[in-house]
């Protein structure tokens, strides 16, 4: 086992060798630069566990480490005020340390949701030191919004009837517009902190601005939930090459058995894999037990609201998609991003 002074050496080297040694090392932990920022119930849980289980040398939080309640895949650090200020040295000691240099590349990932919470992206631009920011990988999937509020539902709010609740987060959100002088129906909706939550979340054309605003275009990838449910395999093969990582092919060929039903049956091998206690609980189980609840039915006069409120929403991010400044967004499993029509991006018919 290595000492502590020959783990200051690894260190030492790393940070002097950055140009032949990428890792993004930070007080001798990685500092995590590729963000899965959501959607919120937009199977970023799924996404987390196929890329830190496909690409080789992606590792996620330390075991044990992670935020209460979600495993290996989440921090909570952007988008929690008493987290937040424990600094960035703090954020960074939650991760595995550097490797050692001659190992190759090794790539930190947090997938806590923090697209539907507006202003998350100056944090981590404020966090990334600037010699790191060009390595920053920022993936964003996105889901028809009707479905991701109703599985939004059936996992937070599923002791109140579901029709219910979409009419009391519609008239909230159409109060909140009238009180901050917005109309409902702009981009600036993203913006007003007293639209709910569940309904933000869907906001995606708001959320897409705010990253690519903050970064770059070529540093964001907008991924289609239904495109990767049907092709798991390419959109893992067109985000291990948007980060940079090779994939681990046998893996993305199994994932490519979802259609015939096999889907998760690998997942059982996942404790050891990552190196955790023997016989550990596993971490993902439970994660994916939860977010795969059944969720009363809406009516349909429900859907036909949120239809009508998340519109022109949904035509604001495919208009966007089309300008100049988004050229350069990388996008899956379509490319590119202006390809996108509204049913292989959100699977939602004209």
């Amino acid at each position: 086992m290595p000492t502590p002074s020959s783990r200051a050496l690894a260190f030492a080297l790393c940070m002097a060798s950055a140009t032949a040694e990428p890792s993004a090392c930070l007080a001798g932990h990685l500092l995590p630069t590729v963000l899965l920022v959501g959607g919120q119930k937009c199977g970023s849980t799924s996404l987390h566990v196929d890329l830190t289980r496909s690409l080789e040398h992606l590792v996620h939080v330390s075991p044990g480490k992670g935020f209460s309640g979600t495993g290996n895949k989440e921090v909570a650090y952007y988008n929690h005020d008493a987290r937040y200020a424990k600094g960035r040295a703090w954020y960074t000691s939650l991760f595995p340390e550097c490797p050692w240099p001659g190992h190759g590349r090794t790539v930190a990932i947090d997938s806590t949701p923090l697209a539907h919470m507006h202003g998350t992206s100056a944090r981590v631009y404020e966090t990334i030191p600037p010699r790191l920011r060009p390595q920053l990988r920022i993936i964003l999937i996105v889901r028809n919004p009707i479905d991701r509020l109703w599985s939004y539902h059936g996992h937070f709010k599923n002791s109140e009837p579901v029709d219910d609740f979409v009419a009391t987060v519609l008239t909230n959100t159409s109060r909140c517009a009238s009180n901050q002088g917005i109309d409902p129906r702009s981009n600036g909706l993203f913006g007003a902190l007293c639209v709910p939550e569940s309904v933000r979340g869907g906001l995606y054309a708001g959320q897409l601005a705010e990253w690519v605003g903050a970064f770059s275009a070529e540093q964001v990838a907008l991924v289609s939930f239904h495109g990767y449910v049907g092709l798991p395999h390419r959109v893992l093969s067109d985000l291990g090459k948007f980060i940079g990582l090779p994939l681990i092919t046998y893996r993305v060929r199994m994932l490519a058995k979802r259609k015939q039903g096999r889907a998760r049956r690998e997942l059982k091998a996942w404790p050891r894999e990552q190196g955790d206690v023997k016989k550990q609980k596993n971490p993902w189980r439970e994660a994916v037990r939860l977010n795969a609840r059944d969720n009363a039915p809406m009516s349909q006069s429900s859907r036909n609201a949120l239809e009508s409120f998340y519109a022109p929403h949904n035509a604001w991010l495919l208009r966007m998609l089309k300008l100049p400044k988004y050229v350069k967004l990388v996008s899956s499993p379509v490319a590119p991003a202006s390809a996108f029509t509204l049913d292989s991006l959100l699977s939602v018919s004209k």
